[in-house]
């Protein structure tokens, strides 16, 4: 008996790979549970001037750290858009505590508020940090950088 082209057949298991299906067309093919970044890396969009910050996964925003486990449908999230910075100013704060509790440890962590002009500004209960203060900041956070790099 024929079968026609019409017709389901069921799969038992499931194909080891994915396919991430971009706006403009593009798919990409890679291993199932890989994170999203490790997709997105491939383009060569990747380190452009406006960098990828996050996706838009099946139409839900999503870390680059998201595993695809399914084929889906995939918006870039860039940093100039809202979303985009939105997460950059989340991370660089929570990069910027993490460092400051590492550095300092059992020392109450400066607030962090933002000014109209989108800058971070931190409000410490003592005077200004030092030179060697800060620049102890700074290592932390390349370091923390360095190691959980994408």
């Amino acid at each position: 008996m024929m079968k026609s082209e019409n017709e389901v057949h069921q799969t038992t298991v499931p194909r080891p790979t994915v396919e991430v299906l971009l706006p403009d067309g593009r798919i990409l093919c890679g291993p199932r549970n890989r994170p999203i970044a490790a997709f997105l890396k491939s383009l060569p969009e990747w380190n452009s001037h406006d960098p990828i910050m996050g996706a838009v996964i099946n139409g839900e925003l999503r870390e680059l750290t998201h595993r695809v486990e399914l084929d889906s449908r995939v918006r870039l999230i860039r940093m100039s858009d809202s979303d985009g910075s939105g997460i950059y100013r989340r991370s660089i704060t929570l990069l910027l505590e993490a460092a400051f509790e590492d550095t300092f440890p059992g020392r109450t962590f400066p607030s962090i508020s933002r000014c109209p002009q989108g800058v971070l500004l931190l409000v410490i209960n003592r005077g200004p940090l030092s030179k060697e203060e800060l620049a102890a900041v700074e290592a932390r956070m390349k370091a923390l950088v360095k190691a959980t790099c994408l």
